[in-house]
């Protein structure tokens, strides 16, 4: 059995799709976004950073089981030509766990801006967790935001400061 990550929206029952993958012995991600607040002291509430959306490491097969089982609280996002669950590929989906987990102290900073990089233009990251990766400048200001494809779907973006990026000719 061939295991590739696939993603999936979880209408209803989110905690219940956790257990029921927890117990099949099926890997999951659900990307969270954690948020600071400054009231009444320095406090962290994570929060999920895509409504209802979880990735699950199995088997197409699994995938289209799982769905019929849960309708209508379950769709899994399709590849366009086949109509079969979508693959997002290893590399893609350990780029995005790794875009949507806690940042480093590298990864968002904002100073002077470089005008040696445009809009537009690929460039691979040199330092840091997300070093080798690589994207598009989505916006030139005082920060840099790159774009990460994660497949067809999805996309993320990481802001980080020029000097950790190299135009990719």
């Amino acid at each position: 059995m061939t295991l590739s990550w696939y993603a999936l929206k979880i209408f209803k029952g989110m905690n219940v799709a956790k257990k029921d993958f927890e117990g099949a012995g099926i890997k999951f991600f659900i990307p969270y976004l954690v948020e600071e607040s400054l009231e009444g002291g320095v406090r962290y509430k994570e929060k999920p950073l895509m409504a209802s959306l979880i990735f699950v490491r199995t088997s197409a097969k699994f995938v289209k089981e799982y769905w019929v089982r849960h309708l209508p609280g379950v769709m899994y996002y399709r590849d366009l030509e086949s109509g079969e669950p979508a693959v997002i590929p290893d590399a893609q989906m350990e780029a995005f766990i790794k875009l949507t987990s806690p940042a480093d102290p590298g990864a968002v900073l904002f100073e002077n801006d470089n005008p040696e990089f445009h809009k537009g233009q690929r460039v691979r990251i040199t330092e840091g967790k997300f070093k080798g990766y690589e994207g598009n400048i989505y916006r030139i200001g005082k920060d840099r935001k790159v774009v990460v494809k994660v497949t067809e779907q999805f996309s993320f973006r990481l802001d980080i400061h020029p000097r950790y990026l190299e135009p990719i000719q």
